[in-house]
């Protein structure tokens, strides 16, 4: 015959159950351990993460259309591959490979480098609208304009990406992001240096 106190038991033994359960319970998807390549064990996974695969397909398209089309239509000019190609080439490049390898400065270098090229894009397409008002496009002004508006594009989809895409936010989770040294050397490298080079290129011309 059951009594009383067996029923008690029987509740409170279900009750731990239930509570080590919860405890044990796997942690949500977004929280899972971070898929990474069986053959190289130092890239993500990009079948797990299709997101990070777009996001990593926008960087490419990014440097075919911010440096190798625009050399290739300059007839590779040595200053402007010094002074702008390499640079650039250099800072997407870098933001594609930590993207790549899953390193913790890939989203801070993947949105500086989409806001530089952006802001450089916005400035090509405001010099075009300038010339246009004055003199008329010619087909280089319409090539450059051509490739900073799809420059541009890329950019903006790229930077939404990374804060809105699941498989971007799984495989870099937020606590784990960080701004590392080396990152910073290749944004002052590719960015401020070039940048002073020209300025100071550009008075010793003048004066």
């Amino acid at each position: 015959m059951v009594t009383q106190n067996n029923i008690n038991n029987t509740v409170m033994e279900t009750n731990e159950e239930n509570n080590l359960t919860e405890e044990t319970t796997p942690a949500p998807s977004e929280y899972e351990p971070v898929k990474w390549d069986k053959d190289y064990p130092d890239r993500l996974d990009f079948s797990s993460y299709p997101g990070v695969r777009s996001l990593h397909s926008k960087l490419v398209a990014i440097l075919v259309f911010a440096v190798i089309l625009p050399a290739l239509a300059t007839g590779f000019d040595f200053r402007l591959i010094l002074f702008v190609f390499l640079p650039t080439g250099t800072l997407i490049w870098s933001s594609k490979q930590a993207v790549r390898n899953g390193s913790c400065d890939a989203i801070f270098l993947t949105r500086f480098t989409c806001f530089w090229l952006a802001l450089s894009a916005l400035v090509m397409l405001t010099g075009f609208a300038l010339t246009f008002a004055d003199t008329g496009p010619t087909l280089s002004s319409l090539v450059s304009a051509a490739f900073s508006t799809v420059i541009l594009y890329l950019c903006a989809f790229a930077v939404l990406q990374s804060y809105t895409n699941k498989d971007v936010c799984a495989a870099f989770p937020l606590d784990e992001r960080s701004m590392t040294t080396m990152s910073w050397i290749v944004i002052i490298a590719t960015t401020m240096l070039p940048l002073f080079a020209i300025i100071i290129i550009v008075f010793g011309i003048i004066y």
